[in-house]
This record gives C-alpha cells, structure tokens and sequence, in this order.
C-alpha cells in the first residue's frame, strides 16, 4: 500500500500540523529528534530529523492532523502513555480506522500506527512504528 494522500495525512503526525487538544503532565523536552520509523507489511522504513516545538513536545508530536471527515474517538497523550483512536470517511466512499499507542519520556517515543481502511471495495491494514530519541536543544533544520 502506498503511502498517498489521506493515509500520509494519518501516518506522519511530526511532520504534519497538530490538532488542539488538551494535555495533561509534563511531555518530551523540546528540541531536535531523530526519527526512525518502520513498516510491519509495508515497503517503508526511513529515519530523519525533526525539531520539535515546546507546544507540539506537551502531546501533538504523537497526534494524527485529521483531513476533512475524521473525528477523534479517544485522545489520550498524558502520563508517558499514548492512546488515540480516529476514524474518517463515508463507509460508502471508503473508511479508515486509526489506532495509536505508544510511550514517552522526556527524551524518548515510541508511536505504533495501525490503519485499517477500505477503498474501493478492498480492505487494507498499515503498521508503522516510529520511534523517537532527542539528539539536542538546537534545531537548525
């Protein structure tokens, strides 16, 4: 499965904008992460550098940016614990449910990503899992 429009929209929440929620406890230490993330059944495998904020370090760093027609189900990033469920689109013009668990430290993450979608008549499961490690408090990217 490629990684094309509305899934990469789902999979790749550092890359991508953050969603407005509330957060409790403290979240990672801001700064410059290395980024390594893996597919279980597919051909993706990358590792990079992002920088990430002092908003996006209090719990988007693990939040999915929905497109038009998703809605969250549960929205937990607190406490070291990741759990959010999101589900998009007509069941008539296909659907995606996206279930994210992981952990964090101050320093570390780990963000295990399962999309199960249907388009097209033909249902379709993703893995990913992408794990992060603070390299610094400078990012000049």
């Amino acid at each position: 499965m490629s990684l094309s429009g509305g899934m990469a929209r789902i999979l790749f929440p550092l890359v991508l904008g953050t969603l407005a929620a509330p957060v409790q406890a403290p979240g990672l230490i801001p700064g410059l992460y290395e980024l390594t993330t893996t597919g279980a059944n597919t051909a993706l495998s990358s590792s990079t550098r992002a920088c990430i904020s002092a908003k996006r370090a209090q719990g988007a760093f693990a939040r999915p940016l929905p497109a038009a027609g998703c809605r969250m189900e549960k929205d937990l990033v607190s406490g070291g614990r990741i759990e959010i469920v999101m589900r998009c689109g007509p069941a008539d013009h296909g659907h995606s449910l996206t279930e994210i668990t992981g952990a964090y430290t101050e320093r570390t993450f780990e963000i295990r990503t399962r999309t199960l979608g249907s388009a097209g008549g033909s249902p379709r499961e993703m893995r990913v899992t992408t794990q992060g490690r603070r390299l610094g408090g400078l990012c000049t990217l």
